[in-house]
């Protein structure tokens, strides 16, 4: 089951990285196969770790694929980070010839001992045209904060108000419309472009950042609550810390969360923080 669960999360998290790929079912003790952009690969890579929320290595294999600049662009935005070499494999040129298939290529990802691979690549006899690659030896630049957040216009208000009216049970990520727009209409506040099953996310990371670059991505997701009056300047220090002091966790994230509860329009509403599923959480419920 964990095999398959695993399969179906590689598969979407490939395609929300804006890859058309296709995953082939694992089998044991084989690299996973597939199709992307209608050329097979090849990949080997490990689950998330548990302590950055990042894969700590990757390597894939292209076949006869063209647009390589923005199929590694798009694989780097799935890792969290770019490769840090790439190179021919002469045991898969010969397995390749002798099915037909076109040149292939290799590259590779880590984030835990990059140099050091390099290394044992270089005294391996079967690789060959070995490119060291500068940046993969260094983090991605961090994305703008539409990586983060959705921006909720007043268009975005009116359709929702439009969906409310012509349906009480109306919803959105599981948040039902009635209960949530007196928030949404005072606030206004960026919401997180991974939603929780456990409220309105309005901040979800995956994994850790950077010290300074978290505080920045958590301020600008506190700026509407704050400049509404829902959270005060102390609230937005005790949430930045929980943030610096949380690493992602798989279940639960521990006993100390940020909670606060208030009441807009008749309707209270609770801030609270969670790390689950590697994702840390400031989300929003509606208290019944």
């Amino acid at each position: 089951m964990n095999g398959m669960v695993y399969w179906a999360e590689l598969q979407s998290e490939l395609g929300s990285a804006g890859l058309e790929v296709i995953v082939d079912i694992p089998r044991p003790g084989s690299p996973w196969a597939g199709t992307l952009n209608g050329k097979r690969f090849l990949m080997s890579i490990p689950s998330r770790s548990e302590k950055t929320g990042l894969r700590e290595w990757m390597i894939t294999t292209l076949i006869g694929q063209e647009n390589l600049e923005e199929i590694i662009s798009h694989l780097s935005e799935f890792m969290g980070y770019r490769p840090f070499c790439r190179y021919n494999d002469r045991i898969i040129d010969k397995a390749t010839t002798e099915k037909g298939m076109e040149k292939s290529i290799t590259y590779e990802w880590s984030s835990t001992d990059a140099s050091q691979r390099f290394s044992q690549l270089e005294a391996d006899k079967s690789k060959y045209n070995l490119e060291r690659l500068e940046g993969g030896f260094e983090p991605l630049k961090p994305p703008e904060m539409s990586k983060f957040y959705q921006e909720l216009t007043p268009e975005t208000i009116k359709k929702w108000e439009k969906a409310a009216s012509g349906n009480p049970e109306a919803s959105w990520n599981y948040n039902k419309i009635r209960e949530i727009l007196p928030f949404v209409k005072k606030v206004m506040p960026r919401i997180g472009q991974s939603q929780s099953l456990f409220g309105l996310s309005i901040i979800s990371l995956v994994g850790k950042h950077e010290a300074k670059e978290e505080q920045r991505i958590v301020r600008y997701g506190l700026e509407p609550l704050l400049k509404s009056g829902i959270l005060t300047e102390e609230d937005v220090e005790e949430i930045v810390q929980w943030y610096l002091d949380t690493t992602p966790t798989w279940d639960t994230g521990g006993d100390w969360q940020f909670k606060k509860e208030f009441e807009i329009s008749g309707i209270k509403y609770r801030l609270i923080t969670d790390s689950t599923r590697n994702h840390r959480d400031l989300n929003l419920q509606v208290v019944h």
